[in-house]
């Protein structure tokens, strides 16, 4: 039985609840507007929510895709995204953005990318105190922290996603609740782990049903002892 879920109000939208074609269909729309209009199409839409749920068609298509994109899916594209940041970091060495967040990002994904999760956690070590304005920081140290087998560690960062409902975590919110299960089972708390699948779940009841993170979340969520 799955039990109410938590109130989102920082993630609302289409990326929540895993309506993933009906928010093209919106995105697609948007854009043909903005064609009408001369200005430039959405950038980067759906890469985060597409990368998150397991598929990589927008990330493909993208020149540049966020970090999260990349470190789930971007291996064809880390090496040229990881010589630009490095690059523009030599000749911007003041711009503050670019080397207190894209750099150690770019960098933790290329790590994730080429399974090197302990170097990932490292890359992020330095964003701890402004993790709470860059949720991907959070998400990428727990991703990390999986693929080490660390399920307490992992837990504690998804976490603090879910905690923090006051903030805007897009499309990493709900899928934290997947994350927190995996981290629970990995750790042997078993009724943890549960409640995270079952609250996801809850989540995500209207989804579109081919989603891979949710078929995924389904199967460990049946197999769980």
């Amino acid at each position: 039985m799955i039990r109410n879920a938590p109130v989102a109000i920082c993630g609302a939208g289409f990326s929540l609840i895993g309506q993933r074609r009906r928010e093209r269909e919106l995105l697609h729309q948007a854009d043909e507007l903005r064609a009408q209009r001369s200005l430039p199409k959405s950038s980067a839409a759906g890469a985060d929510e597409d990368a998150v749920a397991g598929t990589c068609e927008a990330t493909r298509r993208m020149n540049t895709p966020s970090a999260v994109a990349l470190a789930l899916c971007g291996h064809a594209q880390i090496e040229n995204a990881t010589n630009a940041a490095e690059d523009a970091a030599k000749t911007r060495p003041s711009d503050m953005q670019l080397t207190a967040v894209d750099l150690p990002l770019t960098r933790a994904a290329s790590s994730l990318a080429r399974n090197r999760p302990e170097t990932a956690i490292e890359q992020l070590r330095s964003m701890d105190h402004i993790e709470r304005i860059h949720p991907e920081a959070i998400y990428l140290r727990g991703v990390a922290y999986l693929r080490l087998r660390k399920g307490s560690e992992a837990a504690a960062e998804f976490q603090k996603i879910i905690d923090h409902t006051g903030v805007y975590w897009g499309p990493f919110y709900a899928v934290s609740y997947v994350g927190l299960a995996r981290g629970a089972a990995l750790a042997g708390d078993m009724p943890r782990s549960r409640r995270a699948y079952q609250d996801f779940l809850a989540l995500w009841k209207d989804a579109d049903t081919d989603i891979p993170i949710l078929k995924q979340a389904k199967l460990e969520y049946s197999k769980l002892p």
